[in-house]
């Protein structure tokens, strides 16, 4: 699991790291938050909707099946 699965960021940083599939990344997100509004799924995104530790895991899982072994976080700026 993740160092950085507190409940105060988003999962900024793997989003960025998964550029090549962020449609499907998207809706398995939006899915296992049970998200159906683009402005709620950017609240969960950058860390404005904290997340249970049941969520937390569920998004990690998620990144997990792209590469991304550490989604959560600020992204690095370019």
């Amino acid at each position: 699991m993740a160092e950085n699965m507190n409940n105060n960021c988003g999962f900024d940083k793997g989003w960025n790291e998964a550029k090549q599939k962020l449609a499907e990344l998207k809706e398995e997100l939006k899915k296992v938050l049970d998200v159906k509004t683009e402005a709620t799924f950017g609240m969960y995104k950058n860390g404005k909707t904290k997340m249970g530790y049941a969520k937390r895991v569920m998004v990690q899982q998620v990144f997990e099946k792209y590469g991304i072994t550490n989604p959560f976080g600020e992204a690095a700026e370019n």
